[in-house]
């Protein structure tokens, strides 16, 4: 795809990113149960689905046609989180519920639920392992991005398997993963802050810590095309 068509279609990230930013910042202040918040985070499932889960879909179509493949892979697979977690918090679809029917209001803390859902915990934090791999080809926000939410993914899965046992230290694991998820928004919003410096060309540009020229992480033995120097392809 050539350059001038991509910067025909303008640039999309902020889409993504703002749609991220915008779900994850009041749920991990809902996780450190500021201002009296508790529970996981039903009160804001609006923002799960037409901020989190559409935006960051909407995102991820138009970083692939613009061919930036790894943010619009990243944008497609946390706008299906968003969706997912949405879905599981909004009483239509029965998650919770089905595990405790003859009590509605106490479902989301069955043991069972809790036990089984934590496992979707689990697998995004693996899922954030391969990103911040990825991620060190990029910028040091991003990869401090994914190195925040592997911990909160993981604190999430351990809080709800400790609920699911009766400990009281529950509560404890939920705030850290509040606490990593709260540092996850901030780096959000300074990225955020300059892709826009950026779309309306800006004359002041803030530093994102640029990981693209770093030679350690290039493969020697290729050549400039991405092949083995005998011309042989890598793929």
């Amino acid at each position: 795809m050539s350059g001038d068509f991509r910067m025909a279609l303008g640039n999309s990230f902020p889409i993504g990113l703002g749609g991220f930013i915008l779900a994850i910042s009041p749920l991990s202040n809902i996780f450190l149960g500021w201002r009296s918040t508790g529970g996981l985070g039903s009160a804001a499932v609006g923002s799960y689905y037409f901020l989190g889960g559409l935006l960051m879909i909407i995102g991820s179509l138009f970083e692939w046609i613009r061919g930036q493949s790894f943010p619009s892979i990243v944008f497609a697979t946390f706008g299906g989180f968003w969706l997912t977690y949405g879905s599981t918090l909004t009483p239509f679809y029965n998650a919770a519920i089905a595990y405790q029917p003859s009590d509605p209001a106490t479902a989301a803390t069955n043991p069972e639920f809790a036990s089984s859902i934590a496992f979707f915990f689990l697998y995004m934090a693996l899922l954030c392992v391969v990103y911040l791999i990825c991620a060190l080809r990029t910028n040091i926000v991003f990869v401090g991005f994914f190195a925040t939410l592997i911990p909160t993914f993981a604190c999430l899965a351990a809080a709800l398997w400790r609920l699911a046992r009766g400990r009281s230290d529950a509560i404890d694991l939920q705030k850290t993963a509040g606490g990593f998820a709260f540092a996850c928004a901030l780096l959000g919003w300074y990225l955020f802050l300059a892709q826009m410096l950026l779309v309306v060309d800006f004359p002041i540009k803030i530093p994102v810590g640029d990981l693209t020229q770093l030679n350690l992480l290039k493969p020697r033995h290729l050549g400039k095309d991405g092949r083995h120097k005998s011309g042989e392809s890598t793929v």
